[in-house]
């Protein structure tokens, strides 16, 4: 596992989970806007997925900016920075703005973007 800092007010990290010689996944919680993390998943070779989060609706963006979070706006952003086609898995939506995160993501139309559920299981 790699551990690499991404953007948040306090430390965060985002990981790189990969199994010697085998599949490989990132995952990052609390980040806004980042590159280092991006770089280094655009070198893996066999990364299956990215799990990260949208917290924050559109309209919040100097507060997502400031909380170090993604609204669906800056997260499309961020996708600009990843090279590969891969299974986008979210979650960490602020439940208080459930209706407009989802409606801002649905208007997003990534294909592979996928909100979790509680209890799913995954392999790759």
């Amino acid at each position: 596992m790699n551990i690499y800092p991404v953007h948040h007010p306090v430390p965060a990290v985002g990981f790189i989970i990969k199994e010697k010689g085998k599949n490989s996944i990132l995952i990052t919680g609390d980040t806004g806007p980042t590159d280092l993390l991006w770089e280094e998943a655009n070198k893996e070779e066999r990364l299956k997925a990215v799990f990260t989060e949208i917290a924050f609706p559109n309209r919040m963006h100097k507060i997502a900016m400031a909380a170090g979070h993604f609204t669906p706006k800056m997260f499309l952003d961020e996708l600009g920075k990843l090279k590969k086609d891969l299974p986008l898995l979210i979650y960490h939506l602020k439940p208080e703005y459930m209706k407009d995160l989802l409606r801002e993501i649905k208007a997003l139309q990534i294909p592979k973007l996928k909100l979790l559920k509680g209890q799913q299981r995954f392999t790759f």
